[in-house]
C-alpha cells in the first residue's frame, strides 16, 4: 500500500544523517525512517555488533520504527535495520528505504525488542 504522505526533516540534528516520517493510509499509522551515525560507545551492544564485528566497519545505520505524526517513537523495537560503512552510502540507503516505503514495497518485520 502506498504512503499517504512523506515528510523529510529539513535539518537533521547530529548524529542524524537523515530523518523522514512516512504516513500510511491506516489512520494513526506512522513510521520514522532514521539514519544516524552509531555512537562510539564501546559499552553499547549495537556499537560492538556493528563496529567491531564488521569489515569494513559499519558506522551508520538506518532504522524504521513506529512513531506519532511528529516522529516521536511509540514502541521500543524496530521494523527494519540496515548498516552502512560511510555517510554517502547511508544517505543513498535512507532514500531507497523511504522510496520503498512510499511505494508500499518494504516489508516491515520486527527486528528487535530491546530498543538497541
Amino acid at each position: 500500500m502506498n504512503a499517504r504522505w512523506v515528510l523529510d526533516t529539513l535539518w537533521p540534528e547530529l548524529p542524524q544523517v537523515d530523518c523522514t516520517i512516512v504516513a500510511r493510509w491506516w489512520p494513526w499509522d506512522y513510521y520514522c525512517v532514521l539514519t544516524t551515525r552509531v555512537w562510539q560507545d564501546k559499552s553499547d551492544p549495537l556499537y560492538n555488533s556493528i563496529i567491531i564485528n564488521s569489515v569494513p566497519p559499519k558506522q551508520y545505520i538506518t532504522r524504521v520504527y513506529k512513531c506519532d505524526k511528529n516522529g516521536k517513537r511509540d514502541e521500543d523495537h524496530f521494523y527494519y535495520m540496515k548498516e552502512y560503512p560511510d555517510p554517502d552510502l547511508a544517505r543513498r540507503g535512507h532514500k531507497e528505504v523511504v522510496d520503498l516505503m512510499e511505494k508500499g514495497g518494504l516489508k516491515l518485520i520486527i527486528q528487535n525488542r530491546s530498543g538497541h
